[in-house]
């Protein structure tokens, strides 16, 4: 086999070989045992050596078991101390920026800008490297996270162990974008992945996404239960030197219970390429004055059946004080040795409790209601500046200095329709109708409401008594306007032209006139008489 063949079939089992001398020489009772190191590479599945042994050199001795039989098996590594410390249980768990890597729909409930850095140091000198940051948004929030796991120098050897003289490495890399939103009492997620693995020259490529849903509205005996699902790394295959692998394809499911003040339970169900593990973890917090001490355990139950149940335990601890927050990680493999992860947590800016996205200490209306919109002071808008919030503002565009009334529309005191800004007649009565100043109508425009007219068609220019009918100063019955004799006595009968009445027309009218039926052109005297 020549060289090229050689880095192609041989480097991830060479790496192998070389991982575990160091293992095997500090093994103070003997060999590991095979199953052991069977075991090692399952839980290590993690490096790109492990799935490249199994892929390309079909080597019998690391046969069997479900892990290894899709390529980047680093991603079921997870990320982070604390959820490292609760046994990899954190699908239920939300709040914290390395929901990003368990459940991303966990990432909604940050409340402040947050970044988080993880090392864990892994068996043989691997390494492991994390950083995720995240930014609340309203409703919602957005991340990212980059991951890295590196082998560091390794020696090149042929296949009977002997050293050729040089060195390569590998390495693993992951960036991921994300995205949550809450819906009530829901919070939906997903991710966005790239993914690339080296071996020497020798590089393969993927693209997956994950999704996840977290419900946090489930009460036990009072406590807040959420329970969460996702499925991670659905995607593309990997390629590597001719053949395609699929990715590890993961699905969660998990809840978190608040047992009591502080003391948080969580368990999660894991399916991973046709195996299937339970996992439980706790985490309890303290605060001592401004410091809040955590304490923190868990069991995961994959590792059981190759190195005994010891290996299933983990533990941690962390402190936060102010913005910041250091965690810490352990986890036995028995024989094969200790993991170890250190996080380091900083949150920026101020918190936001109601997540309408103004800080806590500029946040003049705290308490609004989720989805509302909200101005710089974080109190509902009112986009007309009338004092109603646009959420009960019925009338929207109110124009500046308008009184308006409790829906924000202008107000209208004697409620005839018309708003008091335009109403000449504010107080009309109720029930009257009125004309478009707000006042009562006058259809003759006489200056007599219709409601008191009782002459409701008098001609315009008429003058019109209080009733609305033409003025008849003298009570004559015949109006004004068409009155010659304007004042004729009171109980006179008088002609149409409003003059006393003359039947006999001999110039003395009826009421004076004692000779009522003198003959026509005859002379009469003052009394009417001829």
């Amino acid at each position: 086999m020549g060289r090229p063949e050689l880095r192609r079939a041989e480097i991830g089992e060479r790496r192998l070989h070389l991982l575990y001398d160091g293992a095997r020489q500090r093994e103070s009772k003997g060999q590991i045992r095979g199953d052991k190191m069977m075991a090692l590479k399952k839980i290590i599945a993690g490096t790109t050596a492990a799935a490249w042994a199994l892929l390309c050199c079909g080597n019998s001795a690391f046969a069997g078991g479900g892990a290894g039989t899709s390529a980047f098996q680093f991603l079921q590594l997870g990320a982070g101390a604390r959820p490292a410390a609760m046994g990899d249980v954190f699908a239920g768990v939300s709040g914290d920026v390395n929901s990003i890597y368990w459940n991303p729909a966990g990432l909604a409930a940050i409340e402040r800008r947050e970044l988080a850095m993880t090392h864990a140091l892994w068996l043989e000198d691997i390494t492991y490297t994390n950083i995720a940051c995240g930014l609340p948004l309203r409703n919602g929030a957005v991340g990212v996270a980059f991951n890295v796991l590196n082998s560091g120098n390794i020696p090149e050897a042929d296949n009977t162990g002997q050293r050729l003289g040089e060195n390569y490495d590998m390495s693993d890399v992951m960036a991921v974008a994300s995205y949550a939103r809450t819906l009530g009492n829901l919070a939906l997620g997903a991710n966005l992945k790239y993914i690339t693995s080296r071996i020497e020259e020798e590089t393969a490529h993927a693209y997956a996404a994950d999704i996840g849903a977290l419900y946090s509205g489930f009460r036990l005996a009072g406590r807040k239960l959420d329970v969460g699902l996702s499925v991670q790394n659905a995607g593309t295959k990997a390629r590597y030197v001719e053949e395609e692998y699929p990715l590890p394809v993961t699905a969660r499911a998990g809840w978190a219970l608040e047992l009591a003040k502080g003391l948080l339970v969580a368990s999660d169900l894991n399916y991973t390429e046709k195996d299937l593990d339970l996992r439980a973890g706790a985490e309890y917090t303290h605060a001592l004055g401004t410091v809040i001490l955590a304490a923190r355990a868990g069991y995961r139950g994959d590792t059981v059946k190759e190195l005994g149940a010891l290996s299933g335990l983990t533990a941690g601890m962390g402190v936060k004080w102010s913005a910041y927050q250091l965690d810490y990680a352990w986890n036995s493999f028995t024989d094969l040795g200790i993991t170890h992860r250190i996080s380091l947590g900083i949150k920026f800016g101020d918190r936001d409790t109601d997540a309408d996205g103004v800080a806590e200490t500029l946040d003049k209306c705290p308490g609004t209601s989720s989805g509302m919109a909200v101005n710089a002071a974080g109190c509902p808008q009112d986009t007309d500046n009338d004092g109603v919030a646009d959420y009960l503002d019925k009338c929207r565009g109110t124009s500046a200095g308008t009184a308006v009334d409790v829906e924000g529309c202008p107000r209208d005191a004697d409620a005839d329709g018309v708003n008091d800004v335009s109403d000449k007649c504010l107080n009309t009565s109720a029930g009257t109708a009125v004309d478009a100043v707000g006042c009562p109508l006058d259809a003759d425009a006489d200056g007599v409401n219709d409601v008191s007219d009782k002459c409701l068609n008098t001609s315009a220019g008429t003058a019109v008594d209080a009733a609305g009918c033409p003025q008849d100063a003298d009570a004559d019955g015949v109006n004004d306007a068409s009155d010659k004799c304007l004042n004729t006595s009171a109980g006179t009968a008088v002609d149409a032209a409003g003059c006393p009445q003359d039947a006999d027309a001999d110039g003395v009218n009826d009421a004076s006139d004692k000779c009522l039926n003198s003959s026509a052109g005859t002379a009469v005297d003052a009394a009417g008489c001829p």
